[in-house]
């Protein structure tokens, strides 16, 4: 359980202060909380952290803090999921029912003078509220959307990335043909000058189809076939 007084609760406090006084509001204010078992059971469970008693006093030492105020505010534990057939339940309730009763009947009036002033306050806040929940519906369907294109952005980065690994695995097929041919096109074309200059022919011939073969088997083949007449011709020369 929270002791603690959120904003919208402040804010309603704040509104009923305009409308019957500070003074006057706070003098006629009582808390009550209805989600507390009263079972024995459930009072003996709770002792264990922290008693009902404590609850009572953190909750009005935070509406003093929070509100200024010189005295706590009467406060009542009244389970409105009793269980009459329960005699602790039912008794603690009606107890707690009673003292409340009489408190209210003890208690002076207020004046509701000032209740018209802030009519204009309520509309203007309620007319926020809806704002606000525009904007929060609004929120959640940007927010929803960018999922949803995060989520195609990432298949599509996955497919790109399948498709990248696809055509390296068909450039490394294609590369080691290359290299084949060029060592079956540069041997016999230079194996009348002896077969030190064929190999020495052949070995640059693959080496130009592998550095090649990035740009596909095609390309490698005419590069190694290249290759292999360059040093034809350079060994006719000689």
């Amino acid at each position: 359980q929270s002791s603690g007084i959120n904003a919208e609760y402040g804010e309603t406090i704040e509104l009923f202060k305009g409308m019957f006084g500070k003074e006057e509001f706070w003098n006629n204010s009582v808390v009550i909380i209805t989600n507390l078992s009263q079972s024995d059971d459930e009072i003996s469970r709770r002792s264990m952290r922290n008693s009902d008693e404590q609850l009572i006093k953190d909750f009005n030492t935070s509406l003093v803090e929070t509100f200024d105020l010189e005295r706590f505010i009467p406060t009542f534990i009244i389970d409105a999921h009793y269980r009459g057939s329960k005699p602790d339940e039912r008794d603690r309730f009606q107890n707690s029912a009673n003292s409340l009763c009489r408190l209210l009947m003890d208690s002076t009036g207020m004046s509701v003078c000032n209740v018209e002033n802030v009519t204009g306050r309520l509309e203007g806040l309620q007319e926020e509220v809806d704002k606000q929940r525009k904007e929060r519906r609004k929120a959640q369907r940007e927010a929803e959307n960018a999922r949803k294109e995060a989520e195609k952005a990432r298949k599509e980065a996955e497919n790109a990335r399948k498709e990248k690994a696809e055509f390296k695995k068909k450039l490394i097929v294609g590369a080691g043909g290359a290299i084949v041919v060029a060592g079956i096109i540069a041997a016999p074309v230079l194996a009348p000058w002896g077969a030190t200059a064929a190999q020495a022919a052949a070995a640059t011939a693959t080496t130009a189809a592998t550095a090649a073969a990035s740009e596909g088997g095609t390309a490698a083949v005419v590069t190694a076939t290249t290759a292999a007449a360059v040093a034809l011709t350079r060994r006719g020369s000689q």
